[in-house]
C-alpha cells in the first residue's frame, strides 16, 4: 500500500512518468482531431488529456486556443484516486485555459495572433493566459501594448495588468504609466506599487496626488503607505492631504469593496513612514471626536500607540475617550432592554 505522502507526490508527477513513455504525435494528433467533435463530452476529454502533457501538447497550441469560444461542458472524476468522491462539471473554455498555461511559453507565438481576434471575450481568455505565464511571456508585450488603446475599458485594464506581470523592472510599464497620466488616464497609478525602486515612481504618484479626483489620489495615496521607508520625501508629500475627505473606493476581494476617505490612507502612509507624532496626532483627535464610536474612532485608538515619539498626555486622552464609549455602550444596552421589553408586550 502506498502511504498517502507518496499517492501526492505521484499526483503531481508528470502523466509520462505515470503513464509511461511520452505520447506519440500520433496520438497528440488524435487528441487534436478530438477537439472537433460535435460530442462536448469527447472535446472536454481531449483538452484534458491534453492538459496533462504540459509542453509536450505543444502541438496542439492553435486547436486549443479555437476552444476558447467552445460554451460547452463536461462531466469529470473529481479525484482519479479516489473514485467514490464522485464527478465536477467543468466548462470547455476553463479547460482550454488551463491546458494552454500547461503548454506555457510555447504557447506563446499563437497566443501573441490570437490577441488580433475582435472577440472581447475571447480576447479577455488570451490575455488572461499571458497574464499567468507572467514574464515568461515577455515576448509578447508588443502585441498586447495596442490593446490600451482599445474602446473597451475592460480590454484596457487587463492589458495594463498584463504588461505588469510580464515586466518585473518596469522598463516597459513606467513609461505606459507616465503616457497615461500626461493624457489624463490615470489607471496605471496602481501599478506602480510593483516598482519601487524605478527613479520615476516617487514622481508619477506626487503628480497623481495633485489630480482632482479623490479615487486618484486615494489609490496614490495608498500606494506610497505600501512603499519601503522610513521615507522623509515620502512623509513630505503626504502631510498636505493629512485633511483630504475625499471618497475613494477600496477592493476587499475579487467581488466586494468598501469605501474610505483619502485621508485614511494618507495616514496609513504617515505612520508606516514615521511621520512626526505632532503632525499627525492632531487629526486622530479629530477623528475620535468626529466619528463618535464608529470605525474613524477604532482605527484612530489603533493607531495611536504607533506614534513616534508618542506625546505626554495621550494615554490620559485616550482613556476619556475609552471611559465615555463604555458610557455609551451602556446606555445603548439599556434602551435594547427597553425595546426588547416593549416588543415582548406588543403581540
Amino acid at each position: 500500500m502506498f502511504s498517502l505522502r507518496t499517492l501526492f507526490v505521484l499526483s503531481c508527477l508528470s502523466p509520462i512518468l505515470l503513464y509511461g513513455d511520452p505520447p506519440s504525435l500520433e496520438q497528440i494528433q488524435k487528441y487534436i482531431a478530438g477537439l472537433e467533435s460535435p460530442d462536448e463530452e469527447v472535446r472536454g476529454e481531449n483538452i484534458r488529456q491534453l492538459e496533462q502533457l504540459g509542453p509536450e501538447g505543444r502541438a496542439a497550441t492553435a486547436a486549443l486556443i479555437k476552444r476558447l469560444k467552445d460554451k460547452g461542458g463536461f462531466v469529470v472524476r473529481r479525484d482519479r484516486f479516489y473514485p467514490e468522491m464522485g464527478f465536477v462539471e467543468r466548462d470547455i473554455r476553463s479547460a482550454a485555459i488551463s491546458a494552454l498555461k500547461s503548454i506555457g511559453l510555447e504557447a506563446v507565438p499563437d497566443l501573441e495572433a490570437a490577441l488580433a481576434d475582435d472577440d472581447i471575450l475571447f480576447r479577455l481568455a488570451v490575455l488572461q493566459i499571458l497574464q499567468e505565464l507572467g514574464p515568461k511571456a515577455a515576448t509578447a508585450a508588443n502585441h498586447v501594448l495596442p490593446l490600451l488603446k482599445s474602446p473597451d475599458p475592460v480590454i484596457r485594464r487587463v492589458a495594463l495588468e498584463v504588461i505588469f506581470s510580464m515586466d518585473k523592472n518596469g522598463k516597459i510599464a513606467v513609461p505606459i504609466i507616465r503616457q497615461l497620466i500626461a493624457a489624463g488616464d490615470e489607471s496605471g497609478v496602481a501599478g506602480l506599487g510593483r516598482y519601487p525602486n524605478h527613479p520615476d515612481t516617487l514622481a508619477l504618484l506626487e503628480s497623481a496626488l495633485k489630480s482632482a479626483d479623490p479615487e486618484v489620489r486615494g489609490e496614490a495615496a495608498h500606494v506610497l503607505s505600501t512603499l519601503p521607508g522610513p521615507s522623509r520625501k515620502i512623509v513630505e508629500m503626504l502631510l498636505p492631504l493629512i485633511n483630504d475627505q475625499g471618497p475613494h473606493t477600496v477592493a476587499i476581494s475579487n467581488h466586494s469593496s468598501s469605501t474610505r476617505q483619502v485621508r485614511d490612507d494618507v495616514l496609513d502612509g504617515l505612520l508606516e513612514h514615521q511621520a512626526p507624532a505632532d503632525k499627525l496626532l492632531p487629526e486622530y483627535w479629530k477623528m475620535l471626536d468626529e466619528g463618535g464610536y464608529e470605525w474613524p474612532a477604532d482605527a484612530a485608538l489603533q493607531d495611536i500607540p504607533r506614534l513616534i515619539p508618542t506625546p505626554p498626555g495621550t494615554s490620559e486622552r485616550i482613556f476619556k475617550h475609552y471611559r465615555e464609549a463604555i458610557a455609551f455602550r451602556q446606555q445603548a444596552q439599556k434602551k435594547m432592554r427597553i425595546g426588547t421589553s416593549v416588543l415582548s408586550s406588543v403581540r
